[in-house]
């Protein structure tokens, strides 16, 4: 059967490849075979066929209201028709005919994501602008935007980010940010975003989602800023398109590429190689090259054998350009390197940037599905991916607070693991009192402003300086290196160490440049300049037993002041994030600071700065406080109570004003009548004694009158409008005054069959046009047809046959007759 056309019942068929013995040729078991009970191939007698068929269901107004609902509800998320049949015989023991489950299910679709590209752009600019209005949950407005061409008007990109996802990009997107895009989320041919970060919980956390035609530097650039991302020093993970780097390096951000993409591509070109072994051994190199941290000549001997390897492999050279991709490119794509900006997985840093456009296709089982969807359905399943993520990270903050832990399981499991190596260490060197040596990933690098007064006709400032202009430093700055004795700066605020950025509001790239814009002002001089690093201790550490090899030498800085938190290079996402096991080592031994000190690990995995902590806290107290007892009947673990003022509201009682004596009215649920009779009956049970009320009093008269037409004007538009949520939605685009955009073209000019997801009327059209080309047919040959007097279509009235199989016998032998 030809893939592209759709069977007439859709029979499952479930196989099994045996191809274990030797003496058998490989072939093929069927473990399942099923028919749909609808279908037209089961072996039943012509009366039990009867009997059946006057049980499937053709008409709507035999189905209840929950039956429809569900149908509807199964055809806005794309279900199968086949699954929707199998639900229904499942759970209600009916079956309904192919053109009645498509109709309901298409008008479900219809009603949830709009009949045309126009009620569809509707509800997705209706959708995204509500994001802009004020959260009471969270405190913040979400973003929502899009961009249009200045003459066609169609859309070229977009950009959506929930209240949440604002808290997430501002907590977590100054250590890290993964982004992955993909083509083919929609049915247009947009290149899909869904950046993300790495909350306290070790979660991969939504932070947005954007759309551009393509991903090129300015587009994608543009939208990083919108939604936040722009952080200067935080590490750009990509999944290594071409606009990234460059993207990395405007927003002075070191990049790093995504790990799983690479490591895939390795094992494609390891099918060249030619007996397992070698095959084993490859896989064996790429993990350790693409997973381990090693030092430099580990490294390279690692690249050095997987070359020896390629050399035997028969193919065209593919194996040996992947390793030279990866030995040029190791800064980028290897743990040795790339673990010193930021790694959150057991398998390195970079697997991070699949994870959430997995999420988004479901793992992979959606993609065919989304090449169908409309910008308004993408925009759900966004949202939806947010709730989840909110519902996961809620259950572990509960459980948190009610054992009252300050740090996630994630963490405490890794430095638990973290902490059984540390006894492999050994304290090589210990200098007390020196600064910060970790300064660029320093969270704690303080701006402040210093005013200077120069004296009139003095360019002699005795500042010793030079100009830092390295892709880790924030922007080009001077370096305070020494300051001259009984020069004007010296009893100044400006300290040895400093760093100058800016000179009276301007910055500058050169030193040259620096240097003439102080030299140039007279009086009152402005500098915009970094603090001196933090003062503490510095240790050296290394393994056990490997001698003056020293393997794995790695720096340690354990600051004196209490809340500042450890850091070391061996990775330094655990010297700024997560406690490794050189910074145990190096806590054993310090003399004021330990691993009981909250304040040794970075800021940024303490659940309580999480987004959502604030808001948990408050439903816990909210759901077990009671009346006229205040704090005294909260538990344990929920005393003391935050401060009122600081925690975002998360209930109606937290936000508004009630009365404790009044009674909240509950309005009870409306059925509505599933037939037009009673429907048309119980309207004008209502209306009728009104009416009469009009017609007697005058002052009732002209009370009523306005309002029943406001109630028809109302009515007009529902009926009118074929969703209520279209209708809404146009309300709303016209109350903002936005202009809505153009949609682009699709990506198939063509749509054939394969395009309808539920396959919804696609029968019934089918059947209109034949019907309509046959009667035209009919009645071009019907006057020329004197065939026993009777016309061809009288013949075919008394045939009385409706099924399309026999129409078009009927319309080619009457066309035949003729010859």
């Amino acid at each position: 059967m030809d893939d592209s056309k759709r069977g007439c019942c859709g029979l499952k068929i479930r196989f099994l490849l045996q191809d274990k013995r030797e003496d058998q040729q490989p072939y093929l078991e069927v473990m399942e075979f099923n028919l749909p009970l609808t279908s037209n191939h089961l072996l039943v007698t012509k009366e039990a066929r009867q009997v059946s068929e006057s049980k499937v269901i053709k008409s709507q107004a035999e189905l209840s209201p929950r039956k429809v609902r569900l149908l509807e509800n199964m055809g806005k998320s794309r279900s199968s028709a086949e699954l929707a049949r199998n639900v229904l015989f499942d759970q209600h023991g009916v079956t309904l005919s192919k053109n009645l489950l498509f109709r309901v299910m298409q008008r479900g679709r219809d009603s949830a994501w709009g009949g045309n590209e126009t009620e569809s752009l509707t509800i997705f600019h209706s959708e995204g602008m509500k994001l802009r209005e004020q959260c009471t949950k969270y405190g913040v407005c979400g973003k929502f935007d899009t961009k249009t061409h200045n003459t066609t008007g169609k859309l070229l990109g977009w950009y959506a980010q929930h209240p949440l996802e604002v808290l997430n990009a501002r907590t977590y997107a100054n250590d890290a940010v993964f982004v992955d895009t993909t083509h083919n989320a929609t049915s247009y041919s947009y290149k899909t975003g869904p950046p993300a970060v790495i909350d306290c919980f070790g979660h991969t956390a939504p932070c947005g989602m954007f759309q551009v035609p393509e991903e090129e530097i300015d587009s994608v650039s543009e939208l990083m800023r919108l939604l936040e991302l722009d952080v200067i020093g935080a590490t750009c993970c990509t999944d290594g398109g071409p606009a990234w780097p460059e993207i990395a390096r405007m927003f002075r951000q070191p990049h790093i590429e995504d790990t799983w993409h690479n490591c895939e591509n390795g094992d494609k070109k390891a099918a060249s190689l030619s007996s397992k072994e070698e095959k084993k051994k490859f896989r064996q190199l790429k993990n350790k090259v693409l997973y381990q941290v090693l030092d430099q000549q580990e490294l390279s001997d690692a690249f050095s054998e997987m070359r020896l390897l390629a050399v035997s492999a028969n193919d065209s050279g593919e194996l040996g350009r992947w390793i030279d991709r990866m030995e040029t490119g190791q800064t980028l794509r290897t743990a040795t390197h790339a673990t010193k900006f930021f790694s959150c997985s057991a398998k390195g840093a970079l697997s991070r940037c699949e994870q959430m456009m997995s999420k988004l296709k479901n793992s992979g089982t959606s993609k065919r599905e989304m090449k169908h969807w409309t910008l308004g359905e993408l925009q759900n399943r966004h949202f939806t991916k947010v709730c989840n993520y909110e519902t996961e990270v809620t259950g572990e903050i509960e459980d948190a607070i009610t054992v009252k832990r300050d740090l996630s399981r994630y963490v405490l499991d890794w430095e638990s693991v973290e902490r059984t190596r540390a006894d492999g260490l050994e304290i090589v060197t210990t200098k007390e009192g020196v600064p910060n040596p970790f300064r660029l990933q320093s969270t704690k690098r303080v701006m402040q402003e210093i005013n200077l007064e120069r004296p009139e006709g003095n360019t002699n400032f005795g500042l010793t300086l030079t100009l830092c202009n390295t892709t880790e430093e924030l922007c080009p700055n001077l370096h305070v290196k020494a300051i001259k004795e009984g020069s004007f700066c010296q009893g100044s605020m400006l300290e040895v160490g400093m760093r100058i950025y800016k000179v009276n509001g301007k910055s500058f790239s050169t030193f040259d440049e620096g240097a003439e814009l102080m030299k140039s002002t007279d009086g009152q001089l402005s500098l915009t300049v970094e603090k001196p690093p933090s003062i503490g201790t510095v240790y050296t550490i290394q393994r056990k037993g490997k001698g003056e090899e020293q393997k794995m030498l790695c720096t340690v800085f354990i600051p004196d002041s209490d809340d500042l938190h450890c850091q070391s290079n061996y990775h330094v996402h655990t010297c700024s994030f997560i406690r490794c096991r050189y910074i145990q080592r190096a806590l054993i031994d310090h003399k004021t600071r330990s691993m009981n000190d909250l304040s040794t690990i970075h800021s940024r995995w303490h659940i309580k700065n999480s987004p959502l902590y604030r808001v948990v806290y408050n439903n816990l107290v909210t759901l077990m406080k009671v009346d006229g007892l205040g704090d005294a009947a909260l538990p344990a673990f929920l005393t003391p109570a935050p401060n009122p003022t600081e925690c975002a509201h998360s209930s109606i009682a937290d936000t508004g004003d009630t009365d404790e004596d009044s009674v909240e009215e509950i309005s009870q649920k409306l059925v509505v009548p599933s037939t037009k009779v009673r429907r048309f009956n119980d309207a004008n049970f209502i209306i009728k004694p009104i009416l009469e009320l009009a017609k007697e009093d005058a002052e009732v008269f002209r009370m009523v009158v306005p309002q029943l037409k406001q109630m028809y004007q109302n009515s007009l538009m529902i009926a009118t409008s074929k969703s209520k949520k279209v209708q809404n939605a146009k309300n709303q685009l016209a109350a903002s005054g936005a202009s809505l955009p153009i949609m682009p073209d699709e990506i198939r000019k063509k749509r054939d069959k394969t395009d309808d997801i539920n396959m919804a009327n696609t029968k019934k059209r089918k059947n209109v046009k034949k019907k309509r080309a046959k009667k035209t047919k009919l009645s071009q040959r019907s006057k020329k047809d004197d065939n026993d007097g009777r016309h061809v279509s009288s013949r075919e009235e008394e045939s009385g046959d409706d099924d399309d199989d026999d129409d078009d016998n009927i319309t080619l032998a009457a066309l035949g007759g003729k010859k």
